[in-house]
């Protein structure tokens, strides 16, 4: 009597070589998707300040005004100093943390859920429209995913085998690492705490003291980072009302399905989350049928919870206890966001602050998977399995149709790299540069990329020195924000002083203002009132308007009697 297919599969899983080799199969096609085009993209706007704190002397005084803590800047930093910090270098610790994040996958869920398990989340994981674009940005999110589900693993290691002192120690740094990259991770990490109080609250399992000792210390450590953040002077400066709008128009029972999909196929332009998935994904071509197909299988994987549910009475102790525990770790951290939405301040934002419930979600889909490849499980019923085959097929098509239109979209392109260059080159030792744009950081990135290291209100670089400011002035104490300079196109009598520029320029200096666009044709220019603002500035400060360099957005006056 031959094998059945589903039989062969479970069979050459058996071995511990065969997963091995299946499972570095998963990793290598999660490195050739994460690493290949990594740095065709031109950097955007939150990237450019990722390189600008790496790049800075200053950095400290910024890190006072971010709304992230200082752990992600400052493995930027240590990457920098020894790598190449252009488009490919600021991403490649994303990318290699996204690499690191599927292989954890691998060997944490196979000691969890079994080899077939392991696998199929692996290879979820592995063409994730979601995780290979952050694993593709520089930013925190890969890092902090990776850290996250290093936390649970540790989690998992302390609670169900024996542990030593080393596990909680363990335990205990990667709490603090991931605190220290992101806030949120607070929400994150709280929550899985929360699981293991109850269940130790009402007898379900036996969870090690030190576990709670661990978790309690990683906090305690946090707290004076915290507390600085919220008492800081420049805490409230960061720019977050694009959250708030964002979170004005979608109701939020919509949110967790939001979610789910994004999590499953990907980004859905029709779901309006094209802001958060910058880049090229602004031009991506997402057909209807690629659409539709994304919320089928959101509406499948919802009827197969549902029936994993639905049975939950016939399940072991032990498969009830697996259940809840990894539903918990998706739904209290996505709860979590949400109370804090509602109460404190929008933070839900489906495809970027809510990947702290990421891990957990692999979670609660290795714990289905174990239960559908044990021959002895609550899903191992005629048909279950080929039909389980089918829906994990199908995602793993629709993750890869999505990666492969992205791939086939031309890369995104901007000019403030050239842009930057043109306004560097036009200056002279003594001259000054004055920023009047909303996206200031980019320039700073660029001007240092270029070898001009900003200290304090002076650039400093090959053979010269000039003065580069911001305007407004207070902009400078929050580069991240655009609140400052947006509040001044709704003031009916906005101030154009700019004599702290002025003041530190030589009376024969020329003078580059850097706008956000300039149109010149016909002998007539175009620019916004802010920019007229400051030209009419610096005319009656003596300068003279010499050059309209409308293809690199900026004007060039040159000295005169003031």
């Amino acid at each position: 009597m031959r094998a059945s297919p589903s039989n062969s599969l479970v069979a050459s899983l058996s071995s511990d070589s065969a997963f091995r080799v299946a499972l570095v199969g998963i990793v290598l096609l999660a490195a050739m998707v994460r690493l290949h085009q990594l740095g065709a993209d031109d950097l955007w706007t939150d990237e450019t300040f990722s390189g600008f704190l790496a790049l800075t002397p200053e950095w400290v005084s910024y890190l006072r005004i971010d709304n992230t803590p200082p752990l992600y800047y400052l493995v930027l930093r240590l990457w920098c100093g020894v790598a190449s910090c252009g488009e490919l270098g600021l991403r490649l610790p994303s990318a290699l943390a996204g690499v690191a994040f599927v292989a954890l996958v691998g060997v944490f869920f196979k000691q969890a859920f079994g080899r077939g398990a392991a696998l199929a989340v692996a290879l979820i994981a592995a063409l994730s429209p979601v995780h290979v674009y952050y694993s593709q940005e520089a930013r925190v999110y890969s890092i902090l995913l990776t850290t996250l589900l290093l936390f649970l693993f540790l989690q998992w290691r302390v609670i169900h085998r024996k542990a030593t002192t080393t596990h909680f120690v363990l335990l205990f740094i990667t709490g603090v690492c991931a605190l220290y990259l992101h806030y949120l991770s607070a929400i994150a990490i709280g929550a899985y705490a929360l699981v293991c109080l109850v269940e130790k609250a009402s007898g379900y399992r036996d969870i090690p003291g030190r576990y709670f000792v661990a978790v309690a210390a990683a906090f305690a450590c946090f707290v004076p980072w915290a507390l600085a953040g919220l008492l800081g002077s420049g805490s409230s400066s960061s720019e977050l009302a694009w959250i708030a709008e964002y979170f004005e128009d979608k109701p939020l029972w919509q949110l967790p399905l939001r979610t789910l999909t994004t999590f499953l196929t990907g980004p859905e332009l029709y779901y309006n989350e094209i802001n958060l998935f910058l880049k090229r994904h602004a031009d991506m071509d997402m057909p209807a049928v690629a659409r539709a197909a994304s919320a089928l299988l959101t509406f499948l994987v919802l009827v197969l919870c549902l029936a994993v549910f639905g049975g939950f009475r016939g399940l072991s102790g032990d498969r009830r206890r697996a259940l809840l525990e990894s539903a918990a770790f998706v739904i209290l951290p996505l709860l979590g966001l949400a109370v804090a939405s509602l109460v404190v301040a929008p933070v839900y934002v489906a495809g970027r602050y809510d990947l702290i419930a990421f891990p957990g979600f692999l979670m609660l889909g290795g714990t289905i998977a174990g239960m559908a490849f044990d021959r002895a499980g609550a899903l191992a019923r005629p048909g279950a399995g080929a039909a389980l085959g089918v829906l994990l097929v199908a995602l793993v098509g629709a993750q890869a149709y999505k990666l492969i239109n992205h791939r086939l979209t031309p890369p995104h392109s901007e000019t403030v790299a050239a842009e930057t260059a043109a306004a560097a080159g036009r200056l002279g030792d003594g001259d000054g540069l004055l920023v009047a744009r909303q996206q200031a950081a980019q320039v700073w990135y660029y001007l240092h990329r270029l070898g001009y290291a900003r200290v304090g209100g002076a650039c400093i670089g090959p053979g010269k020195r000039f003065t580069c400011r911001l305007f407004p002035r207070d902009m400078e104490q929050a580069p991240a924000s655009q609140e400052r300079f947006t509040r001044m196109y709704d003031s009916p009598t906005p101030s154009f002083d700019i004599g702290y520029f002025v003041d530190d320029l030589a009376g024969d200096s020329n003078v580059v203002l850097m706008l956000d666009s300039v149109a010149y044709a016909d002998r007539n220019l175009t620019i916004d009132r802010i920019a007229g603002g400051l030209m009419t500035s610096l005319l009656d400060a003596g300068w003279e308007l010499q050059d309209i360099a409308s293809d690199q957005n900026f004007l060039v006056f040159g000295g005169g009697e003031r």
